[in-house]
């Protein structure tokens, strides 16, 4: 195991780490306040699962309404240095005003997540499938009726999950805000690298540490291009999509899922204003609405 910047094993191996939930500092970022949930069953589990002879820490945490269950199932995946207890902060992009304004009841949600810092790669979406697949057989969830839900980084891995053959079988539509789509191939030339970092979308210091990111988990061109969202927009085209972005993303997220949204002629929605993170009642609402 590696450490992370906290002095944690990190919940992957062979990862490198440069520290990244430093990012959470930046005054750019504000959580919004999260309301409580009533809560039936609030469970939070970690396991492991052995892939390509890895072990692959994951947690789960599961919360059942107790009562007014719509019939639904949110399946989330959080952002940069989150977890997938949603329910322990206030780092929850408004996930449990998303889960009490159901206008016929409340979801069920999921959190799952293979630690801090994780990109959707082959290795990690066999792992993932196994993962959800065991947390529905264990918590006798029902098979129709999920969502998937997903923010920034979460936002990419949802992408990713949502673009396989299976995802079909599984999820009736997908939610992503502000998803982790970086503008540029993170093995660009050195030229290209350096006009996408000075370009007027996003902020240099929070686009490079992207472009690191992306390269901890996909080690040459060809692996990113076949795991690009934006490349292989044909996985998505077709099926029920929301993006969501605000249009003073630190990362410049606003102009790559407008570019995704552009191509799969999908559902997007612009907030004015807003950064990283656009969660307030308008953006709720668009969500819930949606979803419904």
């Amino acid at each position: 195991m590696n450490r992370t910047s906290d002095g944690t094993d990190s919940a992957v191996s062979g990862i490198r780490h440069k520290g990244y939930c430093t990012l959470l500092k930046a005054s750019d970022v504000r959580w919004p306040e999260a309301s409580r949930m009533t809560l039936d069953i609030t469970e939070t589990k970690g396991n492991s699962v052995t892939k390509s002879g890895k072990s692959i820490a994951w947690t789960s945490t599961v919360c059942v309404p107790k009562s007014r269950w719509n019939g639904k199932v949110i399946w989330y995946f959080h952002g940069l240095c989150g977890n997938g207890d949603f329910t322990s902060g206030d780092k929850t992009l408004g996930t449990l005003k998303i889960y009490e304004a159901f206008a016929g009841g409340k979801p069920i949600v999921v959190g799952l997540s293979l630690g801090d810092e994780w990109l959707l790669n082959d290795e990690l979406d066999a792992a993932v499938w196994d993962v959800l697949k065991g947390v529905q057989k264990a918590k006798k969830l029902p098979r129709e009726g999920n969502l998937l839900f997903g923010f920034s980084m979460g936002g990419f891995n949802a992408l990713r999950l949502y673009g396989n053959p299976d995802a079909a079988i599984f999820f009736e539509k997908c939610v992503v805000v502000a998803p982790c789509l970086p503008g540029s191939s993170p093995y660009a030339s050195r030229e290209a690298l350096r006009t996408y970092f000075q370009s007027t979308s996003g902020r240099k210091f929070f686009k490079k540490n992207v472009i690191h990111l992306a390269r901890d988990f996909f080690p040459d061109a060809a692996t990113w291009h076949n795991a690009d969202p934006i490349g292989n927009p044909s996985r998505l085209a077709g099926k029920p999509l929301l993006i969501l972005a605000g249009d003073q993303d630190i990362f410049g997220f606003n102009v790559t899922s407008k570019e995704l949204a552009d191509e799969l002629g999908t559902d997007f929605v612009l907030f004015s204003g807003k950064h990283h993170i656009p969660a307030d009642p308008t953006s709720v609402d668009a969500i819930v609405r949606f979803l419904e």
